[in-house]
């Protein structure tokens, strides 16, 4: 078990006590462990933290991991994917604020995954659309921290100053009608994220056998009939962004390196996303990055473009990828 962290073992807990051990699990516990395996990992390369102390945080946060895994399989968390904006601020025209709903998923759970994020700044934004407008992109969408607290997010129709603290995400939306939105989150240290998405929905678009090769390009084919015709166009640019990352990490991560998501370069969607994504879309990714690391400490750069046959859909995604530990993407 993990030292000092009071966490009960998941069998033959009660939903209430289950409740609250993932309660405690996200607020209490895997802040400070993250934070101090982060320190760890920072001192021991500053001369400042012996081996020993680094493995023995690493090996916490392996616990950690290994706990919430087994709390989550026996008793799955309620879904957060309809929960709505907090604080929400549009006291000026072409302008809003609001505290986001985000949750952890399988595939990222002490770190909000990057589509998740992406999900909740379409969502936010419709609020600002007119009748009949439809978000269509997005371009230069940065993702600076690693998000483990709850974020504010602010759109507005001028670029926004970046006064101290740079934002943990930023970017430019764009719509059918030529508009450009901006936006940026940053995190409220004093709120961890607590909620949780069961994102199955990206695991059944893009089962592992979908995945094909062809001269070096993948075909991914997104099955038809897990999406419900007229989801929120928000949602399906979600889920199309889930399912493309989630090919990325079946191609890369299979071998114990860490893949971080950096942003995306670009990002076009139809207006009718919803209804392909019902239907069923064949995909195109081609991946540059090289083929072996020159040094396993190293990040090295990975580009994947993700492109439908008829040009229609196109998500630049930039990433990092590097043989390390959760620690080590916190460090």
């Amino acid at each position: 078990m993990i030292p000092g962290a009071s966490l009960p073992d998941p069998d033959g807990l009660s939903p209430e006590r289950a409740e609250a051990a993932r309660w405690h699990l996200f607020v209490n516990v895997a802040p400070r462990l993250l934070d101090d395996a982060a320190a760890a990992v920072r001192g021991y390369h500053a001369g400042t933290v012996s081996l020993v102390d680094w493995l023995a945080a690493e090996s916490r946060v392996g616990d950690l991991l290994t706990y919430a895994e087994r709390l989550l399989a026996r008793h799955p968390a309620p879904q957060a994917r309809a929960a709505g904006f907090a604080d929400l601020d549009r006291t000026q025209p072409g302008f809003v604020r609001a505290s986001a709903p985000l949750a952890f998923c399988p595939e990222s759970i002490f770190l909000v995954h990057g589509p998740i994020i992406l999900g909740a700044v379409a969502a936010l934004a419709e609020g600002l659309l007119s009748v009949g407008e439809r978000l269509v992109g997005a371009e230069g969408v940065r993702f600076r921290r690693p998000v483990r607290h709850a974020l504010t997010l602010t759109i507005s129709e001028t670029p926004q100053r970046e006064g101290g603290i740079l934002p943990s995400v930023s970017g430019t939306l764009a719509t059918d009608a030529g508009r450009r939105l901006w936006f940026t989150g940053r995190q409220r240290r004093a709120e961890p994220v607590i909620g949780w998405i069961d994102n199955g929905s990206a695991r059944q678009l893009l089962p592992v056998d979908a995945l094909t090769t062809d001269a070096g390009d993948y075909r991914l084919q997104l099955a038809a009939g897990v999406v419900a015709v007229g989801v929120p166009p928000a949602f399906a640019i979600q889920l199309i962004l889930e399912a493309a990352l989630r090919a990325i990490k079946l191609l890369r991560a299979g071998d114990g390196r860490a893949i971080l998501l950096g942003g995306f370069r670009r990002l076009a969607v139809p207006t009718d996303l919803s209804s392909r994504l019902a239907a069923g879309i064949e995909l195109n990714l081609t991946l540059s990055c090289p083929d072996h690391p020159p040094d396993r400490s190293t990040w090295t750069r990975l580009r994947a473009v993700v492109r439908s046959d008829d040009g229609a859909i196109q998500i630049e995604a930039l990433c990092a990828e590097r043989y390390c530990s959760l620690a080590g993407l916190l460090a």
